[in-house]
């Protein structure tokens, strides 16, 4: 029995006080190899404050 292919591709976007920011050069996602293996998932928010 095959499983169907999955990847996982995450959107990130960095933000300042809840501003969104542009900054050149960072990429807007990041994805990962195609798979034919369960993928667990959990989402995690980040917080990052000084």
């Amino acid at each position: 029995m095959s499983r169907p292919a999955a990847r996982l591709v995450y959107d990130v976007h960095v933000e300042q006080n809840g501003t969104r920011l542009d900054l050149d050069g960072l990429p807007t996602t990041f994805a990962s190899p195609w798979s034919s293996v369960a993928i667990p998932v959990a989402e995690v928010p980040l917080v990052v404050s000084p």
